[in-house]
């Protein structure tokens, strides 16, 4: 197995690994009721409960970080150069 071919196989098991445990995160998510909407307006001023704290670092760490890594790993692993550079053995 070449290195691109190795390179390709890991990113592509990373990223499955990553899926696994962003499905990990939206399973607690979803077990989790949020916190009341009336609650939270009221609030507004007071730092947030250990609830809000937890549930928002699980929203945005699937959405600003796994979902994008994800992407990004899956991307690289499918990409093509469109020609052979000259005197470039390919890997």
């Amino acid at each position: 197995m070449g290195h691109v071919a190795f390179l390709r196989k890991g990113l592509r098991e990373g990223a499955g690994e990553l899926q696994k445990v962003r499905g990990l995160l939206v399973g607690l998510q979803e077990r989790v009721p949020p916190p009341p909407a009336e609650a939270v307006q009221e609030d507004r001023d007071a730092e947030p409960s250990p609830l809000t704290e937890m549930l928002a670092a699980i929203e945005c760490g699937i959405h600003d970080r796994l979902d994008p890594l994800i992407r990004d790993l899956l991307a690289a692993a499918e990409y093509q150069a469109e020609r052979p550079r000259r005197g470039q053995p390919e890997v």
